[in-house]
């Protein structure tokens, strides 16, 4: 080959994106090569089965608080619709309180 083809081809490689494709080719086989694509895949797994946890775990305290809620109500009913019972003695539902960990997603 002379100068000029090679001028040539290296001028087509550049227009076509060679360049763009070499560098994470490189860094991809860089990685295999050294592990650190397994440590990656291991970290990320790692993090999805954190968050599958704790997404389990709030549906678990949801799931036993609307128990708990639907047996109150339940018992509530019942004491009202006793005769012994006056109304006026049955303490009030409690208010629910925001919770001060949660970060608000919009500014107020």
């Amino acid at each position: 080959m002379d100068l000029e083809t090679l001028r040539v081809v290296g001028t087509l490689a550049t227009a076509f994106g060679v360049g763009s494709v070499i560098w994470p080719a490189t860094k991809h086989v860089y990685r295999r090569l050294t592990g650190r694509a397994q440590q990656i895949r291991n970290d990320v797994d790692k993090a999805h089965e954190q968050v599958e946890k704790a997404r389990k775990a709030t549906d678990r305290e949801a799931r036993r608080r609307r128990k708990v809620e639907e047996f109150a109500s339940l018992l509530i009913r019942r004491l009202i619709a006793a005769e012994c019972v006056d109304e006026s003695t049955i303490p009030p539902w409690p208010e629910y309180q925001p919770d001060p960990d949660t970060t608000p997603t919009q500014k107020e």
